[in-house]
């Protein structure tokens, strides 16, 4: 059973863990290949291989992915945002609204939830609306009135 866990472990190390542990080991091993016995060169590639990957690259990689940026959440994002009408609804239901995106400011396409549209909820030009769904495919989202007051 340790066998497998073990087998497990090894396959979690990344390649690039691989690759700096190799280059460690083997650029240790050709500078010391003249001063260390043999018997002991194994031990000092060994040594050169875990200061190479712990020491000089997971420092860079770690100082590397200090500058890589926050994903972007796209529209499905916005789902409970509140969002202000740009322009009044349609008798339909629909017009279009403001609402923040990844930091900027998006206008959209909102339907208004069909049963608000059934009582004849009315949505004016600045009126807070919430986002309950989005259709990414149509660039549209559905929104209440009702969640907003």
């Amino acid at each position: 059973m340790a066998k497998v866990k073990s087998a497990a472990s090894w396959l979690m190390i990344s390649p690039l863990d691989i690759f700096a542990f190799c280059l460690g080991a083997g650029a240790a091993g050709l500078a010391f290949q003249s001063i260390v016995p043999a018997a002991l060169l194994v031990y000092v590639a060994i040594v050169g291989a875990l200061v190479f990957n712990l020491g000089i690259v997971r420092p860079l990689i770690g100082f590397a992915m200090k500058f890589v940026s926050k994903p972007s959440e796209g529209l499905e994002g916005i789902v409970a945002q509140n969002a202000s009408a740009v322009t009044s609804f349609d008798g339909n239901g629909r017009g279009l609204i403001s609402v923040c995106v990844d930091a900027q400011q998006v206008q959209v396409l909102a339907i208004l939830d069909p049963a608000e549209v059934h009582r004849g909820v009315r949505v004016n030009k600045g009126d807070e609306v919430v986002v309950t769904s989005v259709d990414a495919a149509r660039n549209t989202c559905q929104v209440t009135r009702e969640l907003s007051l």
